[in-house]
């Protein structure tokens, strides 16, 4: 276990008053749950207790009994409000545990509207068919997710990146509203306004004229989330006034800010979860889309399903007997539409993603693939040269253009990514050496200089800045402002930020850049995982270079992230 923090300390004793000496080791055992969360767990599986060495403890069918025989502990079936709750083998902090049971609850409860009659089912299929042109493979699986967003009050689209997600969403919208299936305003919402944004463009661009109206947010801004308070502004007593909730990104989203949204959402509203299950959990406790995405589970769904759909889009869908019935709201694009066969890229987000190390760095050095690079960490003077110059090549055309459209496609041209925030390899360090190169002369002691790259690290709801946003300071005048995508902000009103010409690979989620270096560690590190670097090589849209040492690379395409969580367990039980 790792070093207990004051506030581990403090909730033992805490802990401790209140059970009132029924268990002396739940100090201790409160310290691993504590330890647990901040590593993205949303509980304690009692057995892992087992592999410490720095503690002894009774057999496991003796400690059950005796936490639950603590008054700071209840079982899920007992009305009350202590602290913790057990669950079998499985400890909880009470909020996490509500919040997991609140999701399972309502995704259990979410009914599929299937027609009562052949003349509707022919409506819907011929409706979504003149959507979608004739596949050029057997079956079709954008049409297969929105013929299951059609049926289903919540459904789920994960996919890589190019896959079509948004492209699928505007075709649902269509269909639903030409088959009178929403009324009312849509939400689309994402984790970051940049994402809600590139959303919001997406769809529109696509839809053409619907009579439906769009509003696009943070998923914070959307729930009416406030400064310093955690109850939002939007719950089950004054619900979201929209007939359909689009939420993009939703790897990013965290156990509890999804049971804030699920609690949120009125009796007639419909839900569209997208994102790609292969990402990055979010920063904080849960990997919630990984389980409702079904990662790791057999998503084939009932016999039963699989026939309406079928006759739907008229094209096999496989089948399972004994599917769980949570499989219906479920579809995985499959067909990468940004990745061509000749693009590198593609190949080394499917080499990472099947854990091959040896396949990855046979791409990364083979000539056939002028898109990926890799260079091994040898010297790391000749790293940081190489990093000036492919900053210094990327940027340069910033020089000769004041065109704020210009400025925001050279910024997203390019980015560095990195595993860590802190150390000689880190995001922090690679920005303190740029910003004595990229400095313009004329303004050696300023602040906001021209062309300096930020992000924002913190929600602000008076300037409509939210924590992940990006954008690079220009002049107005003499007045230096923060130019975005969405508008340009006076530098004296920004909120906490920081350069950002490097930033963390969980920081560039729910972005893309043309070109991107990867700068990985030179030794292994236990945040450098699979899906960590299949998140950093998906921001590419062109070409990738990444800087690490061969043992780094393997460690990561070998290791993956695991949170511990019953969520998947409930909804796709063996």
């Amino acid at each position: 276990m790792t070093q207990p923090t004051r506030f581990d300390t403090a909730f033992s004793k805490f802990l401790k008053r209140l059970d009132n000496g029924a268990c002396p080791l739940l100090p201790l055992i409160s310290q691993h749950l504590t330890a647990h969360l901040r590593e993205g767990h949303i509980l304690l599986n009692l057995p892992d207790l087992y592999r410490q060495e720095d503690h002894e403890l009774p057999p496991i069918e003796d400690l059950i009994p005796m936490l639950a025989q603590s008054a700071a502990i209840a079982q899920p079936n007992e009305i009350g409000n202590t602290p913790l709750v057990i669950d079998g083998q499985r400890l909880y902090l009470r909020r996490y545990f509500e919040a997991e049971q609140r999701i399972r609850n309502w995704i259990l409860e979410s009914k599929v509207d299937y027609p009562n009659d052949k003349r509707r089912l022919d409506d819907i299929g011929k409706t979504l068919r003149n959507l979608f042109p004739e596949p050029e493979e057997p079956t079709d699986w954008q049409l297969t997710a929105a013929a299951n967003a059609v049926l289903c009050r919540y459904s789920v689209i994960s996919g890589g990146p190019g896959t079509g997600k948004t492209t699928t969403v505007a075709k649902i919208l269509t269909a639903l509203s030409q088959l009178d299936r929403i009324h009312g305003a849509v939400a689309l919402a994402a984790p970051t306004g940049k994402a809600a944004t590139r959303l919001k463009d997406s769809v529109e661009g696509k839809i053409g004229a619907l009579p439906i109206s769009f509003r696009a947010q943070t998923l914070h801004r959307l729930l009416g989330m406030r400064p310093g308070l955690w109850q939002p502004r939007h719950n089950r007593n004054n619900p979201l006034p929209y007939s359909l909730i689009i939420l993009d990104e939703t790897s990013m989203v965290p156990l509890l800010m999804f049971s804030a949204l699920i609690d949120a959402i009125g009796d007639d509203t419909r839900l569209i979860l997208l994102g790609d299950r292969d990402q990055l959990a979010s920063v904080d406790a849960g990997n919630v889309f990984g389980d409702l995405a079904g990662t790791g589970q057999d998503i084939t769904p009932p016999a039963e399903h699989a026939a309406i759909l079928s006759t739907i889009t008229t094209q096999p869908i496989p089948s399972r007997d004994g599917a769980p019935q949570t499989t219906k709201n479920l579809t995985l694009l499959k067909k990468s539409y940004r990745f061509h066969e000749k693009s590198g890229i593609g190949h080394l987000a499917r080499a990472i993603n099947q854990g091959d190390p040896q396949r990855a760095l046979y791409l990364l050095e083979s000539p056939d693939f002028g898109d990926i690079t890799l260079r091994l960490m040898e010297n790391p003077a000749l790293m940081q040269r190489r990093i000036r110059e492919l900053t210094a090549k990327a940027l340069a055309p910033l020089k000769s253009t004041s065109d704020h459209r210009e400025i925001l496609a050279i910024q997203n041209s390019f980015r560095i990514l990195t595993a860590h925030r802190d150390d000689n390899f880190s995001a922090n360090a690679i920005n303190t050496n740029l910003e004595r190169e990229m400095r313009p002369a004329d303004q050696p002691h300023t602040t906001f200089y021209t062309h300096r790259p930020l992000i924002i690290t913190e929600n602000s709801y008076q300037t409509g800045l939210m924590n992940g946003d990006t954008g690079i300071i220009i002049r107005d005048g003499d007045q230096p402002r923060l130019l975005t995508e969405q508008k340009t902000i006076p530098t004296t009103l920004l909120p906490a930020h920081k350069t950002a010409y490097a930033m963390t690979i969980h920081k560039s989620q729910g972005s893309e850049y043309d070109h991107i270096l990867i700068v990985l560690p030179p030794k292994p590190s236990p945040v450098v995982t699979r899906e960590l670097l299949y998140t950093a090589v998906t921001r590419a849209k062109t070409s990738l270079e990444i800087i690490s040492s061969s043992r780094t690379l393997t460690h990561a395409i070998t290791h993956t992230t695991v949170r511990n969580s019953s969520l998947a367990s409930q909804l796709f039980p063996k």
